[in-house]
C-alpha cells in the first residue's frame, strides 16, 4: 500500500505506463521500461511529498501495512514533505528505534551518521508492543514537516503504540523529529502538550537548531495550564534569524485529554519525573538558549488566542524591539497597559513598515481596540493595506474619538477594512470609508445588538450623501440605519404604498426616501466586482420615542428586490442591480417573505436574477420558519438544470 502521492504527472508510474501504452509511438517502449521496472523517474517523486496521517476506516494509512512501511523505509532519502498524526509520530519514531537496534545487531555497528544511531537521554524509550514494529530510518532531508497531536480513539488503529497516552513522551519524539532535521524550512506543530520548564527547555532546544526555518506555526493545549506568557516568550526568542513568519502562535482549548489519557499522566506534578525520564543534569539538557540577534527576516507575527490576562505590555514590546521589518501584526488581547500611545509610538518605531494590522480578542478589551487604532494612526500616511479591529463581546466605552481622521490618512492604499464590536468606530469612519477609501477591496462593518445606533451603522442619509469611492469592492458587509417613518410606522387607517389601490400614489416623504434609497442602489449597482454582498437593515425613530428592533433578517430594503410595476405604478429599483453578474453570496435584509416582498416580488423578479446573477449560491431569501414561494422553486431548478451545485437550504436562508 503506497503512501499518497501528489498530482504531478511522474509520481503515477502504473498512469504513466497506461498512457505510454496507449499511445504506442516510436522509441516510447524505452521509456515504458524504465517506468516498470527502474522506477527511476516515478519513485523519488512519489515519496517527495508523504502523508502519514492515520484516518479512521481508511485503508490508505501509510503505516497500515507491512509492504507500504518497507517501501518508505527504503525511500526516505527522498522524502522532504511529512504530515503526521499523532498515532504516526509514536509509531514512526519507534520504527526508528527498531532500525537503531538493527544496526547494533548487524557485523558492522558503524554503519550509518550519529543521528541513525544514537539515542539523547532525554528521549523517551521504546513503546512496549505485542506486534512486530518495522524498522525505518530517520527521515533526515526533510524541509516541510506538519505534525497534529490531537488525541482520537484508538480501538481502530492497526499501530497505536500505548506511548500515545503520554504527552511528554510524545513531546520528546517530536524533538527527536525536529533534531533529526535541521534543514527544515516550513513547521507546524499543532496541539502540543507543555507541562513544564522541562518541556519548554527541550522544545525551545529543537526549535533553536533549525537555522533555515522560515515559517513556524505553533498551537499549544492547556490541560496542564503551563504558564502561557513563559512558553511564548522562550518560544520567540528559540526562533533563527532565517524566520519569515511566525504565524500561530496560541494556547487552544481542545481539552479532551481526560477521556483517553491515564489518570497517572495527568495527575504528575510539573516538575515531577516519570520513571523513565532522567533530571536534566544527566540526561544533557542544555541551558535554555536565546536568539542574540533580532528576527530581521521576520514579515509577519502572529500572537494569537491566549486566555486571559493575554499579552503584557512587556511581551508585545520585547518581541516587537526584535522585528525591524515586520510587515504583518495580528494581536489578541494586550493588558496591563500603562500608557496606550506611547506603546503604540514604540511599536511604530520599533516596525515602521507594517501595513496590514489586526486585533481580535474575545474580552472586553478596550485597551487593545485603542493600542490598534492608535499604531494605524501613527504609521506613515498612505502605507496600511488592512486594517482589522474586533471583540467578542463588544466593548462598552468610547476611548479615541476621530477614527475617520485615521482611515482618510490611509485612504489611497486601504485594501482591507474589518470593524467588529468595536465601539471606538462610530458612522462617519463608515462614510469615510465609503466616499474616500478608493483601493478597497473588502468592506466588512460588524453591527451588533448591543451597540448603539451610531456605532457600527450608518445611516442612509450619510451612505448617500456623496458617491462612493470604493467601487473596486468583492465584499461588502454593512448596516444602514433607515427612519422608520414613512414605510414602517403608519398613523390609523394608513396603508403601506405596496397595500394601495392602483395607480399607486406616494406622498412627499415617500417620494423623499425613495430617492435617497435609489441612490444606495445606484450606488450598490457600480460595484461590479462584488463576489459577497451582506446589507442589512435597521428601521429606527430618529427621535427615539420607539425601540428599534435589531432582527434585521426580518427586515427588506424597500424597492430593492422588486421591478417597477407600469401597472399598479409602484417603484422598483431591482434593475439598478444588474451589473452584479459576479455575486455568489446574497446576505442580510433581503428575505422575500415579508410583508411587502410577499406583494412586490414575483415571476418577473425571479426571471430578472436567474438572468442577471449568473454567479449567485447563496442567499438570504427566506427563512427557517418560513417556506420559499413557489417561484424561486423555479429560479432553483433552472440552476440545476445549468448542472450549478445550489443548496436548497443555502438559497433558502
Amino acid at each position: 500500500m503506497a503512501p499518497r502521492a501528489s498530482t504531478r504527472f511522474f509520481e503515477m508510474p502504473e498512469l504513466v505506463a497506461h498512457l505510454i501504452q496507449y499511445l504506442d509511438l516510436p522509441g516510447i517502449s524505452h521509456l515504458m521500461q524504465t517506468c516498470r521496472h527502474q522506477n527511476a523517474l516515478c519513485t523519488p517523486a512519489l515519496y517527495y511529498n508523504v502523508k502519514a496521517a492515520y484516518a479512521r476506516n481508511k485503508n490508505n494509512n501509510l503505516f497500515g501495512s507491512k509492504e507500504s512501511t518497507q517501501a518508505l523505509a527504503r525511500n526516505v532519502q527522498h522524502v522532504r514533505q511529512v504530515h503526521l498524526q499523532l498515532f504516526d509520530v509514536v509509531y514512526y519514531v519507534n520504527c526508528n528505534f527498531a532500525y537503531q537496534d538493527q544496526l547494533a545487531a548487524s557485523a558492522d555497528s558503524t554503519v550509518g551518521s550519529p543521528e541513525l544511531t544514537t539515542r539523547p537521554l532525554w528521549l523517551a524509550p521504546p513503546a512496549p508492543h505485542m506486534y512486530i514494529v518495522m524498522p525505518v530510518p530517520p527521515m533526515t532531508h526533510l524541509t516541510m514537516l506538519e505534525v497534529g497531536l490531537n488525541l482520537s480513539s484508538s480501538t481502530d488503529c492497526p499501530y497505536f503504540l500505548p506511548t500515545y497516552r503520554d504527552p511528554r513522551a510524545t513531546l520528546t519524539y517530536v524533538c527527536w523529529i525536529l533534531d533529526c532535521n535541521p534543514h527544515l524550512i516550513h513547521l507546524r506543530l499543532r496541539h502540543l502538550v507543555v507541562k513544564d520548564h522541562r518541556d519548554i527547555r527541550l522544545l525551545s532546544k529543537s526549535i533553536f537548531g533549525l537555522k533555515k526555518l522560515q515559517t513556524l506555526n505553533l498551537g499549544f493545549d492547556q490541560w496542564f495550564k503551563t504558564e502561557s506568557l513563559e512558553l511564548v516568550s522562550a518560544i520567540f526568542f528559540s526562533c533563527p534569524p532565517s524566520l519569515q513568519s511566525l504565524e500561530y502562535l496560541s494556547v487552544e482549548q481542545y481539552i479532551h485529554w481526560s477521556d483517553l489519557v491515564e489518570t497517572e499522566y495527568l495527575e504528575t506534578e510539573p516538575g515531577k519525573l516519570q520513571p523513565w525520564e532522567k533530571n536534566e543534569k544527566e540526561c544533557g539538557l542544555p541551558a535554555m538558549p536565546r536568539r542574540q540577534e533580532p528576527l530581521a527576516m521576520l514579515k509577519e507575527l502572529v500572537l494569537w488566542e491566549f486566555e486571559q490576562p493575554g499579552l503584557l505590555e512587556d511581551n508585545i514590546r520585547s518581541f516587537l524591539a526584535q522585528c525591524p521589518n515586520l510587515l504583518n501584526l495580528s494581536v489578541s488581547a494586550v493588558t496591563w497597559i500603562e500608557n496606550v500611545p506611547n506603546l503604540a509610538q514604540e511599536i511604530v518605531r520599533s516596525c515602521p513598515k507594517l501595513v496590514n494590522l489586526t486585533s481580535k480578542t474575545q474580552f472586553r478589551d478596550e485597551e487593545t481596540q485603542e493600542l490598534m487604532l492608535r499604531i494605524l494612526g501613527a504609521l506613515p500616511e498612505q502605507q496600511v493595506q488592512s486594517f482589522c479591529c474586533s471583540t467578542d463581546p463588544p466593548s462598552k466605552t468610547t476611548r479615541l474619538s476621530g477614527t475617520q481622521s485615521l482611515l482618510w490618512k490611509q485612504s489611497s492604499t486601504l485594501r482591507s477594512l474589518t470593524l467588529d464590536g468595536c465601539k471606538n468606530i462610530d458612522y462617519k469612519a463608515v462614510q469615510v470609508a465609503l466616499i474616500e477609501c478608493k483601493a478597497l477591496e473588502h468592506l466588512e462593518v460588524n453591527w451588533a445588538a448591543q451597540s448603539n445606533p451610531q456605532q457600527l451603522c450608518i445611516d442612509l442619509e450619510s451612505a448617500v450623501e456623496s458617491p462612493w469611492a470604493c467601487t473596486r469592492l468583492h465584499t461588502l458587509v454593512l448596516t444602514v440605519v433607515i427612519p422608520d417613518r414613512p414605510f414602517h410606522h403608519f398613523a390609523d387607517g394608513e396603508l403601506p404604498y405596496y397595500k394601495r389601490r392602483p395607480p399607486t400614489i406616494l406622498t412627499a416623504a415617500e417620494t423623499e426616501q425613495f430617492a435617497q434609497l435609489e441612490v444606495l442602489y445606484q450606488q450598490l449597482g457600480k460595484l461590479t466586482n462584488l463576489r459577497h454582498l451582506n446589507l442589512k437593515a435597521l428601521f429606527c425613530d430618529p427621535e427615539g420615542l420607539r425601540l428599534m428592533s435589531p432582527y434585521y433578517r426580518q427586515n427588506s430594503f424597500p424597492g430593492m428586490l422588486n421591478l417597477r410595476n407600469a401597472a399598479t405604478g409602484r417603484p422598483g429599483y431591482l434593475h439598478l442591480l444588474g451589473g452584479l453578474t459576479k455575486l455568489r453570496r446574497l446576505m442580510g435584509s433581503v428575505a422575500v417573505v415579508t410583508k411587502e416582498t410577499e406583494v412586490t416580488v414575483g415571476m418577473d423578479e425571479v426571471q430578472w436574477m436567474e438572468k442577471h446573477w449568473p454567479a449567485l449560491e447563496t442567499s438570504q431569501f427566506g427563512g427557517r420558519e418560513y417556506a420559499l414561494p413557489k417561484v424561486f422553486q423555479w429560479f432553483q431548478e433552472q440552476r440545476q438544470r445549468k448542472g450549478q451545485q445550489v443548496d436548497h437550504c443555502a438559497l433558502g436562508f
